[in-house]
């Protein structure tokens, strides 16, 4: 890989990055709110949680279609990041938070409202696994 394509790489996946940031303060201060927003502090996770793979994946050079599914993601950057599989295992099963508590739809929730503690928990997570694409980008 030559230094240009290096560099636009690290200048794309560092742009995920920092939206990815603002997704997760957005949604920390969700749960600030009185009564907390869960239901978009959730969908706010959903989305920190895909772009940092997706930086994560452009910087080890993995090829993937435009998706929202986390499962896909994870599955794609595994092979790369083996000694983070707790982080990424964490987020796998975060895809329906896409959509679930941001339309209605036929039942009133589709799917179980995570709790404050469980939302904080994924932060936690998005955390980790920011600073491994940010400690990426150092390289």
């Amino acid at each position: 890989m030559s230094e240009n394509e290096a560099a636009a790489r690290r200048s794309e996946a560092e742009r995920w990055l920092d939206v990815a940031r603002e997704d997760a303060r957005v949604a920390r201060a969700r749960l600030g709110l009185d009564p907390p927003a869960l239901g978009m502090a959730a969908y706010l996770c959903q989305q920190a949680a895909e772009k940092i793979l997706k930086g994560m994946l452009i910087i080890d050079r993995v090829e993937f279609t435009p998706t929202h599914d986390l499962e896909r993601l994870t599955f794609l950057a595994a092979p790369h990041h083996a000694d983070a599989s707790g982080l990424l295992d964490a987020v796998r099963p975060l895809t329906p938070w896409n959509t679930a508590f941001r339309y209605p739809g036929p039942d009133p929730v589709p799917e179980p409202l995570p709790s404050k503690d469980e939302i904080d928990r994924v932060l936690q997570t998005i955390a980790g696994l920011a600073a491994r694409l940010r400690m990426r980008l150092s390289d």
